[in-house]
């Protein structure tokens, strides 16, 4: 499931989800607000780890228990932004990572994803 959640996020993805989104890197600045609509449609916790190098926040989900970080691949795929991420799974909120995304950038991601997935489910 992890994987066709992804593949649907890819899809969704875009400049009306995060300010800073490039093609190359869908991922890069969508992690709270795919946290608080994956944790909206599938439940599970919203967790929290330092950002890239100690600085900032970031949101990551854990479903029935197992970690599900999809927006991971953001510190891999830039050079200038490349960091492993040590996981602290610090539990968090939907109010905590609201404070990093807009709320229109959360209701249109919601909206895209919720699209998506039915269409993909459909059957």
């Amino acid at each position: 499931m992890k994987t066709k959640i992804r593949s649907t996020l890819e899809k969704c993805w875009s400049s009306k989800t995060c300010l800073i989104f490039t093609e190359n890197m869908p991922s890069y600045g969508q992690c709270a607000q795919t946290s608080i609509v994956i944790n909206e449609i599938f439940g599970g916790e919203i967790l929290k780890t330092s950002g890239w190098h100690g600085e900032g926040r970031h949101f990551y989900n854990q479903i029935d228990g197992e970690r599900c970080d999809f927006t991971a691949d953001q510190f891999t795929v830039n050079p200038d932004y490349c960091w492993k991420i040590e996981y602290s799974d610090i539990p968090s909120s939907i109010e905590e990572a609201a404070t990093e995304a807009y709320e229109l950038q959360v209701n249109n991601l919601r909206s895209a994803f919720k699209r998506e997935w039915e269409a993909a489910n459909a059957g």
